[in-house]
């Protein structure tokens, strides 16, 4: 009992205590003490976009920062060194660079030197071998003749045929016949037409066949090699049974005559176009096939 007096004592108290009256204010007052609502804040206009700086100087940038202000001098110095080994070595390539252009160009002028003079001596020996050939084709060979006897007073003496000598047969075993190119030179249809002033195409050819070659071999060398080279302007060709003939004949234009077999010649400017082969020195005609002296008389 005594322990629910103690519970109810302090709701007892509780209602008997005075009620607090709530004071109401007046309309001015209330609006007086009315705070109006605060401004909505303005909107910040937005700032421009940061530029990214490069990546090289972030990695600069980063790398200054690993580095206290006393370490700075020392990097600085550090840099500057990696620049002039860096200068040192392009000067290097650079010099070598310029010595193996030097010797470069000094080549291809020597080699232009070379050919320049190659083309001298080829010219002088072309020319001296027209003015032989513009001889040689002036004079018709005459065959060789035995002396007669002085015929009698009023007799008519008959014209007498060209003595063509027959082609010794080869001694031993035949080799096959080929032919075998020793030097050649000249300029073709294509390269004379570009040339300014434009000039003329020539084929010269130098070349061997073995010794003791058939005439029908050499009569059918002579006209395949004529028809090879009909669209040139001039040609010259020269065809020996002996390789140091033919060699000579390649380095001084010196013709062996016992030893020469066959030529093609060709001048567009005088109208000689030829194929002869050789009996014993004697020239005969075998541009038509047919071998004949070359006075044009039938053999």
């Amino acid at each position: 009992m005594r322990r629910l007096w103690w519970l109810l004592l302090p709701i007892a108290a509780g209602c008997s205590a005075p009620v607090e009256t709530v004071a109401v204010k007046s309309v001015p007052a209330a609006q007086a003490a009315y705070q109006a609502p605060a401004p909505a804040p303005e909107v910040a206009q937005t700032p421009p976009m940061p530029i990214a700086p490069m990546p090289e100087t972030t990695q600069l940038a980063a790398a200054v920062e690993q580095y206290s202000p006393d370490e700075m001098p020392a990097m600085a110095n550090e840099a500057v060194e990696a620049v002039l080994d860096e200068i040192t070595e392009l000067r290097k390539e650079m010099a070598s660079l310029r010595h193996e252009l030097s010797g470069q160009i000094e080549d291809l002028v020597s080699e232009l030197r070379e050919e320049n003079q190659a083309l001298r001596q080829e010219l002088t020996r072309l020319s001296a071998l027209a003015s032989s050939s513009k001889e040689a084709g002036s004079a018709v060979p005459v065959p060789d003749v035995k002396k007669r006897e002085e015929p009698v007073a009023g007799e008519v003496e008959p014209a007498e045929e060209p003595v063509v000598p027959a082609l010794p047969e080869p001694k031993g075993p035949s080799r096959p016949f080929v032919f075998t190119s020793v030097k050649e030179w000249g300029r073709s249809p294509q390269e004379a037409a570009r040339m300014t002033p434009k000039a003329a195409s020539l084929a010269g050819v130098v070349g061997t066949v073995p010794r003791g070659s058939g005439e029908k071999d050499l009569v059918a060398l002579g006209l395949e090699l004529h028809k090879k080279y009909e669209d040139h302007d001039n040609v010259h060709i020269e065809v020996f049974d002996d390789a140091d003939a033919a060699k000579q004949y390649a380095e001084r234009s010196v013709a062996d005559d016992a030893h020469r077999v066959l030529s093609v010649s060709k001048h567009a400017a005088s109208g000689r176009d030829a194929v002869l082969i050789y009996r014993e020195g004697l020239p005969l005609d075998v541009t038509s096939g047919t071998p004949k002296p070359v006075d044009g008389k039938p053999e």
